[in-house]
């Protein structure tokens, strides 16, 4: 075979395989471009990750008034670590109502002694007009929803209403109204 030249000069062993670098680059630049690319794509997406953590990612935009203003939701404790949330509702100032929904002898007055138990002014303890109610509602007074909250948390009610025409002349003055149903009387 033919010996090339001394002297002669050969093509660099990189540009001449298939697959090399590109001339004009030179070697190995492709690769850092791809590192490059696919290092600043990861910072961006743990940046993102990072502010959504820290500003909580709501799509609704809330005012610092607007979060003073929130009632605060009551969240069920881990098994045993932390404490059960302390409710802000003073029960001495919340005056309540028990309405018979079923047909059930009593079970209004049972209801009515627990919550005296807890702290709550009694108001009406009577039937209601429906004796067929399959669950039991906490009805509540325009600006006592949290203390219908509280008192559903306190009774495991969890169904909230505003309070109807008809459920509010039976309960009298109070601001929340429990109408027992079937479902408590297990």
């Amino acid at each position: 075979p033919r010996r090339p030249a001394q002297g002669a000069i050969l093509p660099p062993y990189e540009r001449s395989r298939p697959g090399g670098s590109d001339p004009e680059r030179g070697p190995g630049r492709s690769r850092r471009t791809v590192l490059a690319v696919g290092g600043t794509a990861l910072l961006l997406a743990l940046a993102t990750f990072g502010v959504l953590q820290l500003t909580g990612g709501d799509d609704a935009k809330t005012t610092p008034q607007d979060k003073a203003s929130q009632v605060p939701e009551d969240k069920p404790a881990d098994k045993g670590t932390k404490a059960a949330p302390k409710s802000t509702i003073v029960p001495a100032d919340v005056t309540v109502s028990v309405l018979n929904g079923t047909t059930v002898g009593g079970l209004a007055a049972q209801l009515g002694d627990k919550l005296e138990g807890e702290g709550f002014q009694l108001g009406n303890v009577t039937n209601n007009t429906d004796q067929q109610r399959a669950e039991s509602v906490v009805l509540f007074a325009p600006g006592a929803e949290a203390e219908a909250k509280d008192v559903g948390r306190r009774l495991k009610i969890d169904q909230r209403e505003a309070v109807d025409p008809d459920s509010q002349a039976r309960a009298g003055d109070a601001s929340v109204v429990v109408i027992a149903g079937a479902d408590l009387n297990k």
